[in-house]
């Protein structure tokens, strides 16, 4: 029973440390970019309606042009 609880808490563990490695990937992108919408697109336009599934997913993809703000 011991093991068995070790292992569990390990794939726990392994999956928060997923979570936070894709938290800081975004983060990061997100602090080096600015994300401008394509041309004739406004905010007014765009359709935020989601799909209900086992995730919450956006109905139609979200484009957008990444800009860099900073020299490197």
């Amino acid at each position: 029973m011991v093991g068995e609880t070790r292992r569990v808490h390990h794939r726990e563990v392994s999956e928060q440390l997923g979570v936070a490695s894709v938290e800081s990937v975004l983060a990061n992108l997100l602090h080096w970019f600015d994300l401008k919408l394509l041309a004739g697109e406004t905010a007014e336009n765009l359709d935020i309606s989601e799909v209900y599934d086992i995730t919450t997913t956006k109905k139609t993809p979200l484009h957008v042009l990444p800009t860099s703000h900073s020299s490197f």
